[in-house]
C-alpha cells in the first residue's frame, strides 16, 4: 500500500468540520423549507458534500485506527442513539422502520472494509468481494441511510485511497448514478483530493460524533415551536 503524501492542504479535523457545515446546512433545508424551492435546493445542494466526505474520513479512520472494534463500536452506539432523532425528523415519529441513520451505513461499510481486508490479505479475493457485496446487500436491507450505494461509496473510497488514486474515478461514477441531487456529491471530490493526509489538532472526537444527534434534535424542537 502506497503511503498518501503529506502535503499542503486540508488536515482531517478540517474536513470533519466542513462535512458538519454541510450535513447541518442540509438538514436545516430538509426540516424547514419546501422541496423544490431555491432555498431547498441550495441548502440541500450544498449537503450533497457532507456524505462523500464522511465517507472518505471512515476510511482514513480505519487506516490510522489502533483499535476497529472500539471504532465500530461507537458507530453502532451512535446509531442507536441518532435513531429516534433521525426518525422524528423525517417522519415525525420516534421509531419508523421506513429509514435507518446514517451511522448504520457507516458502519456497515467499515464492517464490509475490515472483512474485506482480512479476507485479502489472507489471499481470498473472492472472499474479499463477497463481504464487500455483502455490506452493500445488508445496507439495501436495513434500509440505511443512502443505502447499498452509500455502503458501496465507502467501500470504493477505500479501494481507491489503497491505489492512492487521488482522481476517485469510482466514486464519482456512484454518486452520478445515485439520482436526484445526489449526484453533486461530487463536488466534494476536489475537495477531498485537498486532504494533506495530517489528522489536525486534537479535538474532543465524541463531539463530531454527539453534532449529528444534537443538531437533529435542535431542528426538530424549532420546527416544533416556530410558526408556520
Amino acid at each position: 500500500m502506497r503511503e498518501r503524501k503529506k502535503r499542503a492542504g486540508l488536515n482531517g479535523t478540517e474536513l470533519k468540520i466542513l462535512a458538519l457545515v454541510a450535513m447541518v446546512l442540509d438538514h436545516t433545508g430538509l426540516v424547514f423549507f419546501s422541496p423544490g424551492s431555491g432555498i431547498w435546493y441550495l441548502l440541500r445542494g450544498i449537503g450533497r458534500l457532507a456524505f462523500p466526505l464522511y465517507c472518505f474520513l471512515l476510511t482514513e479512520g480505519y487506516r490510522h485506527t489502533k483499535n476497529v472494534g472500539r471504532y465500530l463500536r461507537n458507530l453502532l452506539i451512535f446509531a442507536a442513539v441518532s435513531e429516534i432523532p433521525f426518525d422524528m425528523m423525517l417522519y415525525g415519529v420516534p421509531f419508523d422502520a421506513a429509514g435507518q441513520n446514517v451511522f448504520f451505513t457507516l458502519a456497515l461499510g467499515l464492517m464490509g472494509i475490515c472483512a474485506g481486508d482480512r479476507a485479502e490479505k489472507a489471499g481470498k479475493r473472492v472472499l474479499m468481494i463477497s463481504c464487500y457485496l455483502a455490506a452493500c446487500v445488508l445496507g439495501w436491507l436495513v434500509r440505511a441511510d443512502y443505502g447499498a450505494e452509500g455502503v458501496c461509496l465507502i467501500l470504493l473510497f477505500w479501494y481507491a485511497g489503497r491505489r492512492a488514486d487521488t482522481w476517485y474515478p469510482a466514486p464519482a461514477a456512484i454518486l452520478f448514478f445515485m439520482g436526484g441531487i445526489e449526484f453533486l456529491g461530487i463536488l466534494a471530490l476536489p475537495i477531498v483530493r485537498c486532504y494533506n493526509g495530517r489528522r489536525g489538532p486534537g479535538t474532543c472526537k465524541y463531539l463530531f460524533y454527539l453534532a449529528y444527534p444534537l443538531h437533529i434534535l435542535i431542528l426538530v424542537f424549532l420546527r416544533g415551536v416556530l410558526p408556520g
